[in-house]
């Protein structure tokens, strides 16, 4: 394998080099980006900070500024199809736009609540939730809601798998089901008493929720609460950073993508699961700002949105290129090289804190994913592997880097 050295900033390697993510710049807009909806393939919008509602009519290769109406800020976006759209926000806040958003209209919502999720089961069937246990339903198409009452929660989205079977997420751990359209619905039992964002179901059974970490706490650390059992039951799964993370979204039943940023709303991160949640990988898309949503169209073609009006697009399901990636000198030295049995990776400043460790094979499947904490001197186990050529990822939160890692055996 031909080495790669790069003289440049590590960062900006990754962006131009190894990242499968491709930055829009300039973009139309300093706002915060806030959600994002695609009702097909070409068409999509995002919505954010003072109104700001953005359009593309071309995948993502430019977006348009729409004129909103209003300063308020939007906080979720859906289409029933590529006219009929919904975004919900600050102060009861609900726009409608019924032709492709080249107007929109401010619906009565009859509260003054922050509305945080908006989603619609058919073209005339929708729900809204927000703060202090707002839960809408309209039946016809926004011209009225009816307010579902009986909570206290601060409410952060809905998802519905289908027309019955619905699920909203909120604070102190909060998650209520209905099995009826909204007609009904019934508390769960999350396993938590943080608050939950970002529900999402991949099928009846299997569903997902972010925990938040408001201390950033190794220790307390606790990412994802997940059911495949419809909701009867949630576990933890697996922990991947001390990032907070806000979005959450899956193409199949085992590849999913969260995005957050680090250490609150500072450099933006993105992760990928193949297994279902049970690992995560860390995605390298250079030095963006915090990242808020996230949104597949099919399996590879994807867009994330965040801080300063930052869209990224992907149309390789962001995975990793297969190419070794260090900066000089490296940051990361690793003993022996060869190896056969164990290798010991070192650093002189940045084994602190979290280090993710994962070893890829040529053809690009993740083999071995480790986690350390506080570690000065990381010792690994690679007697699993093969005689040949790997390449061995090291990531902390001041960056990424990647060598290649040879095993011979005696």
């Amino acid at each position: 394998m031909k080495k790669i050295v790069f003289s440049i900033i590590l960062t900006l390697t990754l962006t131009n080099v190894f990242a499968q993510w491709t930055l829009l710049s300039p973009t139309p807009t300093n706002e915060d980006l806030l959600a994002i909806h695609f009702p097909n393939h070409n068409t999509g919008f995002i919505v954010g900070r003072n109104g700001t509602i953005l359009k593309t009519c071309d995948s993502g290769t430019t977006w348009i500024t729409q004129v909103s109406g209003t300063l308020k800020d939007l906080s979720s976006v859906y289409f029933s199809n590529s006219d009929i759209g919904y975004s919900v926000g600050f102060s009861g806040t609900i726009l409608k736009t019924i032709d492709g958003g080249t107007t929109w209209n401010s619906l009565t919502s009859g509260t003054t609540k922050g509305l945080t999720s908006v989603c619609f089961t058919d073209s005339q069937t929708g729900f809204a939730v927000g703060d202090s246990g707002t839960l809408l339903k309209t039946i016809n198409g926004g011209v009225t809601w009816n307010l579902h009452q009986g909570y206290s929660a601060n409410f952060t989205s809905v998802f519905f798998n289908d027309a019955n079977n619905g699920y909203v997420v909120g604070s102190s751990g909060t998650i209520i089901e209905t099995v009826d359209g909204g007609q009904t619905w019934f508390p769960q039992f999350s396993n938590s008493d943080r608050e939950l964002r970002s529900v999402y179901f991949t099928d009846i059974n299997n569903g997902y929720a972010i925990v938040t970490n408001p201390h950033y706490s190794v220790e307390e650390l606790i990412n994802f609460i997940k059911t495949t059992d419809g909701g009867t039951t949630w576990n933890p799964i697996m922990n991947i950073t001390t990032s907070d993370i806000y979005s959450l979204c899956f193409t199949n039943a085992d590849t999913g993508y969260t995005v957050g940023g680090i250490h609150y709303r500072q450099k933006g991160i993105v992760f990928k699961t193949l297994n279902g949640g049970a690992t995560w990988d860390t995605l390298s898309i250079g030095d963006t700002p915090w990242l808020s949503s996230v949104f597949f169209t099919d399996v590879n073609t994807g867009y994330v949105a965040g801080g300063s009006g930052t869209i990224l697009k992907t149309t390789s399901g962001g995975t990793l290129s297969i190419k070794e990636v260090k900066s000089t000198p490296p940051i990361f030295s690793i003993t022996p090289n060869p190896a056969v049995n164990k290798i010991s990776i070192t650093s002189p400043t940045n084994l602190c804190k979290e280090t993710n460790i994962h070893i890829f094979n040529i053809q690009g499947e993740n083999l071995i994913n480790k986690i350390f904490h506080n570690q000065d001197r990381i010792e690994l186990d690679v007697s699993i592997l093969k005689p040949g050529i790997y390449l061995i990822k090291m990531q902390t939160i001041y960056g990424v880097e990647i060598q290649k890692l040879v095993i011979q055996k005696q």
